[in-house]
């Protein structure tokens, strides 16, 4: 394990420099859009069960990529324990549905210069080492949002999104990509805004997943496998949202 360590501390150090700037980037291109993000917010409420189910994984730091079915969406608005639920979900049954999205995200083309650093980040991952699997997660997070957000153009946003209002408000059923870009691009900010936040290290830890905190040697968590999995959705979503935003 000490190369893989090795490895993924230097890549750590790398992106780590330009991660303000990057995170900044981001957030303005939501702020962009922020008007016809809430109008699809509105317009899909009708779906209640579903949107509700998204906006509670939303707001406990998961952005679902996988297809959320109303069975599950209600298991998750019952749920006393969000995080043991979806937890539930993606490691039941010797984890395959968490494998499935390991290899998804390992076949992605974006990921194609961080073969070494992923390869790395799943062996400690299956090592039970959360917190470094979780750094080096981090880590290609922060040099992926730099080339993503260099792609990701108003247009060919707003675009993406009133195709969905139009199918909306013309009583057509939304297939599973747009249900899959809604749930991305409606809990992106509220997700990235908990990971990136500037909470004050002068302040109680927050029992939350916190890339500064992490980054910097302050967090005095038990990362687990919870939070690394929230780590890994952040990543499939950026990619899925550079995948699907101009089509």
């Amino acid at each position: 394990m000490d190369n893989d360590v090795r490895i993924i501390i230097s890549e750590i150090i790398s992106f780590s420099k330009e991660a303000k700037s990057i995170i900044k980037t981001f957030h303005d291109w939501y702020n962009e859009n922020k008007m016809i993000i809430q109008s699809v917010i509105v317009a899909v409420s009708e779906l209640g069960t579903w949107v509700k189910a998204v906006e509670l994984m939303r707001d406990h730091q998961f952005i679902f990529t996988d297809n959320l079915s109303i069975a599950f969406a209600n298991e998750v608005i019952k749920s006393d324990d969000i995080d043991r639920t979806v937890g539930n979900y993606y490691f039941a049954n010797d984890e395959i549905i968490m494998n499935n999205l390991i290899a998804r995200i390992k076949d992605y083309n974006q990921m194609s210069d961080y073969k070494e650093l992923f390869d790395q980040v799943i062996i400690s991952y299956h090592n039970d080492c959360c917190i470094l699997a979780s750094l080096g997660a981090f880590a290609i997070i922060d040099g992926m949002m730099s080339k993503i957000s260099e792609n990701i153009t108003e247009t060919n946003f707003k675009k993406r999104l009133n195709q969905i209002i139009d199918k909306i408000n013309n009583n057509v059923e939304l297939d599973q990509v747009d249900k899959l870009l809604f749930c991305v691009m409606t809990s992106l900010e509220t997700v990235s805004g908990s990971f990136f936040d500037n909470y004050s290290f002068n302040n109680p830890e927050r029992n939350a997943v916190d890339r500064n905190w992490l980054l910097h040697g302050r967090s005095k968590r038990n990362y687990n496998k919870i939070d690394f999995l929230k780590v890994l959705l952040f990543l499939d979503a950026i990619i899925i949202l550079d995948n699907y935003q101009s089509v």
